[in-house]
């Protein structure tokens, strides 16, 4: 079905779309990650503040986000978007057909049960791979381990960590994709 999005790309966003994560795939999320505000329960604040944490889809931009943000309070009183740090816009798309995504993909395919797609999809998470993009045509972030659904809310949450499974794949993913990839 993914590789057929024009003919199943309704059924598909309806079916990724009804979990957390999988709706995170589909548009830039918004999470508010620090709040500020009252001193003492009985006393309401004088002012409040919240740090809100943006990942934007691909086809998104800063502008376009920050303004869907101000459009979407204007008429609030008292309430304001400003920018905290310097935003970063998506990093760049990259190929499926070029050389480097098919080492990847065969190493993959080699690493997981017989029969499993390899498909692109984006990653959940900011990563330092953004710093990478200005100096190399494509830049994929790829971590081969396996996640069960329910194990979702402990990525950056209460509990995280990785099997030692995982652990395992990890490894020998990466010596075979070293290993591929030099010759």
């Amino acid at each position: 079905m993914i590789t057929n999005r024009w003919a199943f790309g309704p059924v598909l966003s309806s079916r990724i779309g009804s979990t957390p994560a999988g709706n995170a795939l589909l548009r830039t999320t918004i999470a508010p990650t620090e709040l500020d505000g009252g001193t003492k329960e009985n006393i309401l604040p004088q002012e409040v503040h919240a740090l809100v944490n943006l990942r934007l889809n691909p086809r998104d931009s800063v502008e376009g986000v920050l303004e869907h943000l101000r459009n979407s309070v204007t008429g609030i009183d008292g309430i304001t978007i400003e920018v905290h740090g310097t935003p970063t816009e998506p990093s760049p798309v990259s190929s499926t057909t070029s050389d480097s995504y098919a080492l990847l993909a065969a190493a993959a395919s080699a690493h997981a049960p017989e029969g499993t797609p390899v498909a692109p999809m984006l990653v959940l998470g900011g990563t330092d791979s953004r710093y990478y993009a200005p100096v190399a045509e494509n830049v994929y972030r790829f971590a081969p381990e396996w996640v069960l659904q329910s194990e979702y809310s402990r990525i950056h949450g209460t509990g995280e960590r990785l099997s030692v499974e995982n652990l395992g794949r990890m490894v020998r993913f990466f010596a075979q994709l070293v290993d591929t990839g030099a010759r």
